[in-house]
């Protein structure tokens, strides 16, 4: 009886992380904003500990943060921070593409194949959370693929991050432009060619993060939550 009362908890709180991660995505719950229990348990009609493991669950994705006085609230990032993210997601993803290219697994192919025509269908009905998860189910499986664990952990650990970035900066709408520079990476790794790859996969990204800091830099109020963000880190800014 225990055991099963525990799955049932382990459950409602895997899935109270699911809503909790998409409205952190989805803009509804912006960096800084607190997670007050009391709220959400009513709001759901459950007790307080799923959400609490929830909680603890997106802290350890990177997604919330934890103060002893305030409690949980969303992760705010500095600009430094996100900078680095697409630093080291170049890093990352230009060697896994490197290995997916040497390797030409087919598996993978027809895998990405189906999640690029996921992003599309996203994109065409503008579901940018969904977008959102279907981008990063891509590129996953390309670091997946690499058989390197440790490889896949410094991608999920720097897609926790992007959430964020995500979030703050909005649905970055650039039509299908982003979309469709799925397909030319695609054809590289299809192509056995594993600079090609590479190079196309930092092409990817950089496409996305222009987008991304064209967003921040048009925003006065992005732009001063990402100065807030910063002050804090130094202690400049009273929390």
């Amino acid at each position: 009886f225990v055991t099963g009362k525990v799955g049932r908890r382990a459950t409602m709180a895997i899935e109270v992380a699911d809503r909790l991660r998409s409205r952190i995505v989805g803009g509804e719950m912006v960096p800084g904003a607190r997670l007050v229990e009391t709220r959400l348990s009513q709001e759901f009609g459950i007790s307080r500990a799923p959400i609490r493991e929830a909680a603890r669950l997106l802290e350890s994705e990177g997604l919330l943060s934890f103060d002893p006085n305030r409690g949980f609230a969303v992760r705010q990032l500095t600009f430094r921070e996100l900078m680095d993210v697409f630093d080291v997601r170049i890093c990352i993803e230009r060697h896994a593409a490197r290995l997916a290219a040497t390797r030409r697994d087919p598996a993978l192919l027809a895998t990405l194949a189906d999640r690029y025509r996921a992003i599309l269908d996203a994109s065409e009905t503008a579901d940018r959370f969904g977008e959102a998860e279907a981008d990063f189910a891509f590129h996953h499986a390309i670091v997946s693929a690499s058989g390197n664990a440790r490889l896949l952990r410094l991608y999920d650990d720097a897609a926790a991050e992007l959430r964020l970035i995500l979030s703050l900066v909005g649905s970055v709408d650039t039509g299908r432009a982003i979309a469709r520079s799925h397909e030319p990476l695609i054809d590289a790794i299809a192509s056995g060619d594993p600079v090609l790859a590479a190079d196309r996969m930092e092409d990817h990204i950089r496409l996305f993060w222009d987008e991304v800091l064209a967003v921040i830099h048009t925003s006065d109020q992005i732009a001063l939550q990402f100065s807030v963000a910063s002050a804090r880190q130094t202690g400049t800014v009273a929390s």
